[in-house]
């Protein structure tokens, strides 16, 4: 959801980053061994949010600091010393993104996998989807105890909840474009009509990227496309192959989303 900024929401940011970078002014002028955050402006804060939901988040991640104490130092189990806000910063993400996989994960447990727009008898899960797996592999990362990590630990566990948070719907647009990119240097690589490409393409092109992605990782026959991609960054990794090897292959693959497109399409809008 794109964000208002409107005269309400202006000063409710203005009030919290004014708290917030008060407190951090008084507590440098006290000469306290403390590890204090850095100060925000709102340029910094909209420029990293893209939804209210977002803002919102962060908003209240910012009124956190004005609990009593919130600013102490405490040591972890691992001997490692951290401010307590920081403390309660990470484990309320963590907390938050592992709610959300589990989620995702249970239902690729049960849902089956598509090809061509029609359902198989696997799961995403019986069938080894690397999606899934990513998915397993996240939640296994961002599931443990914060206080057993040490400092370089903590800084990857950091890194992983900042890269889980950011905003999907960028990510999406940017991958659906280099999706149909890819559509047009395999096929031109492989010599695949041009008409029908385009047509693959501007079937696509009637769903938004955060559909795309979803249907992407749905069904097997439009995932597919990408294990022959031929982009110039896909050329470099496959020097020394012999792609054109699979050249019958990729025309086979690009015949049958041709022919299935619609099919999958359909069934995807059904599905939603």
């Amino acid at each position: 959801m794109a964000i208002r900024y409107d005269k309400k929401l202006n000063q409710e940011m203005n009030r919290i980053i004014r708290n917030f970078n008060q407190k951090i002014s008084r507590l440098e002028k006290q000469n306290k061994e403390l590890l204090l955050p850095n100060k925000v402006t709102k340029q910094e804060i909209k420029a990293n949010v893209h939804t209210r939901k977002e803002l919102l988040r962060k908003l209240q991640e910012l009124k956190r600091y004005s609990k009593r104490d919130i600013e102490k130092t405490i040591i972890l189990d691992s001997g490692v010393a951290i401010s307590k806000y920081e403390y309660e910063n990470i484990k309320i993400e963590a907390r938050r993104l592992k709610q959300s996989l589990a989620r995702e994960i249970k239902i690729k447990q049960v849902k089956p996998i598509r090809i061509g727009g029609l359902l198989q008898d696997s799961t995403f899960a019986q069938s080894g989807d690397k999606n899934y797996l990513n998915l397993v592999a996240r939640y296994k990362a961002l599931n443990k105890h914060l206080e057993n990590l040490d400092a370089d630990e903590i800084k990857r566990y950091k890194m992983l909840i900042n890269k889980s948070k950011r905003n999907s719907r960028y990510y999406d647009n940017i991958f659906m474009g280099n999706y149909l990119k890819a559509l047009d240097d395999t096929g031109d690589f492989y010599g695949v009509e041009k008409w029908k490409i385009e047509e693959i393409k501007d079937k696509l092109l009637t769903l938004d990227s955060k559909d795309f992605t979803k249907l992407f990782n749905e069904d097997k026959l439009v995932e597919a496309i990408l294990d022959y991609s031929m982009t110039d960054k896909a050329r470099m990794k496959k020097r020394g192959i012999n792609v054109m090897a699979v050249k019958e292959d990729v025309n086979e693959l690009f015949d049958a989303l041709y022919e299935k497109i619609d099919v999958i399409l359909e069934e995807y809008e059904k599905a939603k």
